[in-house]
């Protein structure tokens, strides 16, 4: 978040007018306004997820005696990570269970294998719509908001919808980023997502945050780029994203839709955004994100450590580069060409709808004669399931990460960039600016760009934010423990645990001594033999960004009993409460207390105190986060809640 400086006892400020996000969330929470910071109980228009947790979800249904599904109708399945289990994959029978799952439940909106990612089904089988929320299990499904809808991750807590139709939602505050100008010569929207990763993760400023966009530069988008841009932004931090809806995402909607109801949802003019930016596309030049960190790209002219280096492998795909203008600007570049013989090269369609208009325009054939290995629509390479890196590889990628062991081997190194330049490097053999392989304009291009010039412009900045919400009435919920402190920029994959080593485990029973093990033994080696039951976790800003849910059980598993920090994803609060395991987002912790001091923290009233007396007031649980923790974690919770009712769930 922006700031949380404020007590829950300040004054309310006046109300001003919505944003795009307050205003979908109150429509289905069946409100007429919400306010920033509060927590609401949403209905939302469908909800989807993927098949890797599924024999996860099987097993908690079967534990609440879950008889059916609370709207089956508004519910989409899709198998898009393990598109090609082969033969001795456990992900064969993963397909196997949420096939029986879809039958049992009633569930009609089943995308098997070969459909595409989520992502695109939800729009192009006319889902995603404007003014709809979605509830959604990965952040980078912000993608629906190219037409006006509004996506919410959840975790474990897509359980909790399936068996009750609703959820708790967060109303995040809404940063304003106007767009003005048109890409220039040789640069593509991935261009863009990775300067605002590399620009605003650091800061944290877009942290728990919903991303609006607008501006005349918007126009100058195709519907493709844009999702490129909105799959990226989780990165930041961000809650999700969503852009304003233009003609052509109108026209777009109109044809997808199949008469479903829709509506239009646009900011109120005095629309209260707690940051408004103004990004100029001319400014924009190739980028490259460096190994490890995701937020490490830079402009390609200066990367002098990656030019020239030889690559392995070469990979076009994932959530933020599948898409057919994708593969339109790696074909324009690979036409006539081939690939360097050392290099391996693979493309990953978004969707089935993609691979038949890819082949129709003949960029299938372009691609396969450059030799380049097509894949079945789906994530594939993206998270290691296939494409694996051994031993020192070098692989440049449009996938959305890049830390050790993302794609295999600790030792390889992974480059981020637009699929411009991952075609042009895969010719070339080594990291190239695509423009030494595109022909010249037809008007001369900008000249490059001194230095690190921003981007982007600051309009306005609010003030701190509004009060919190009003606390849950203290019930003997104030915890006491030794701390552990660690630092900002924690990784949760790649830092907490190594996430390399649980992948393989999707959709089992967590591996609860491997777990412990490794939990932050990369940071504190001394932390899996000395921590105790009921310690307490002290970090700085961005804690535990790139985080899977086996981060928030490792260190639940370790015995901790809280986690205080300056600043975190909401994705990490969600997951970690699905747990029993409150995490408390409190800036100036760090500043309070030290390695091994004693401090109380009250999530239900958000009170921290240190040793030496000092408190803190942090952002305090609602009722039902409360009862979550308190119960240990979600489905013990759904349980008691099922008990307590007597109804059949």
């Amino acid at each position: 978040m922006l700031s949380s400086s404020t007590s829950p006892s300040a004054a309310a400020p006046a109300r001003r007018g919505a944003t795009i996000a307050q205003k979908i969330i109150a429509r289905a929470a069946g409100r007429r306004h919400v306010q920033v910071g509060e927590y609401v109980d949403c209905t939302p228009e469908h909800l989807v997820n993927q098949e890797l947790v599924w024999p996860v979800h099987k097993r908690n249904l079967e534990r609440l005696g879950v008889k059916a599904f609370a709207r089956p109708e508004r519910y989409v399945m899709v198998v898009d990570h393990t598109a090609s289990a082969a033969m001795g994959s456990p992900h064969a029978a993963t397909h196997r269970i949420v096939k029986d799952v879809a039958a049992q439940y009633g569930v009609q909106n089943f995308f098997g294998p070969g459909n595409g990612l989520r992502h695109l089904v939800m729009l192009e089988q006319g889902f995603a719509r404007p003014g709809a929320l979605v509830f959604s299990d990965e952040g980078n499904i912000t993608t629906v908001g190219v037409v006006g809808a509004l996506s919410i991750p959840m975790a474990t807590d897509i359980v909790a919808v399936l068996v009750k139709g609703q959820n708790w939602v967060p109303v995040p505050c809404t940063v304003r980023v106007n767009l003005v100008g048109r890409l220039p010569w040789g640069t593509n929207a991935r261009d863009v997502a990775q300067r605002l990763v590399a620009d605003f993760t650091p800061s944290g400023e877009w942290m728990q945050c919903c991303i609006e966009f607008g501006g005349p530069g918007l126009a100058s988008l195709s519907l493709d780029d844009r999702q490129t841009i909105l799959a990226c932004l989780y990165h930041t931090g961000a809650d999700t994203a969503v852009m304003e809806v233009d003609a052509l995402a109108l026209d777009y909607v109109h044809s997808r839709a199949a008469g479903r109801p829709f509506e239009l949802t646009r900011a109120d003019p005095d629309a209260d955004y707690a940051l408004v930016l103004t990004l100029d596309l001319s400014r924009i030049e190739p980028m490259i994100t460096l190994p490890p960190e995701i937020h490490g790209a830079v402009p390609l002219r200066e990367a002098a450590a990656a030019l020239g280096r030889r690559v392995d492998q070469a990979s076009i795909g994932s959530c933020a580069g599948n898409r057919l203008d994708d593969l339109r600007a790696a074909a324009a570049i690979l036409r006539g060409r081939q690939i360097a013989r050392h290099v391996t090269m693979y493309v990953s369609p978004g969707s089935a709808e993609v691979f038949a208009s890819a082949a129709r325009e003949g960029l299938l054939e372009v691609l396969a004669q450059a030799g380049a290995t097509v894949l079945v629509p789906g994530c594939n390479t993206c998270w290691g399931y296939q494409g694996v890196l051994t031993g020192r590889e070098v692989s440049i990628t449009t996938h959305q990460f890049n830390y050790a062991g993302r794609n295999g081997s600790l030792e390889a190194e992974i480059f981020l960039a637009s699929p411009l330049t991952v075609a042009a490097s895969a010719v070339a053999g080594r990291i190239t600016d695509p423009r030494e392989l595109m022909p010249a304009p037809a008007s001369p291009p900008v000249a490059a760009l001194a230095g690190h010039t921003p981007a982007w412009s600051v309009q306005f900045r609010a003030a701190p934010e509004p009060a919190l919400p009003p606390a849950t009435p203290d019930a003997g919920t104030t915890l006491r423990g030794k701390v552990w402190k660690f630092g900002d920029e924690v990784s949760g994959d790649a830092g907490i645990i190594d996430f390399s080593a649980v992948r393989e485990g999707f959709g089992k029973a967590f591996d609860e001594p491997l777990l412990r093990q490794m939990c932050f033994r990369r940071l504190n080696p001394e932390f899996p033999e000395r921590v105790r039951p009921g310690d307490i976790v002290v970090g700085g800003t961005n804690f535990a960004h790139q985080n899977h849910v086996e981060v928030s059980a490792a260190i639940k598993l370790s015995g901790i009993a809280a986690v205080v920090v300056e600043s975190c994803e909401s994705a990490f609060v969600r997951r970690a409460l699905s747990q029993g395991l409150p995490v408390v987002v409190a800036p100036g912790i760090t500043a309070l207390v030290q390695q091994d001091d004693v401090i109380e923290v009250d999530p239900a009233t958000g009170v921290i105190r240190a040793a030496d007396g000092r408190t803190l007031q942090a952002r305090p649980f609602s009722p039902r986060m409360v009862a979550i923790w308190r119960a240990g974690g979600l489905i013990a919770s759904l349980a008691a809640e099922v008990a307590s009712t007597g109804a059949e769930p």
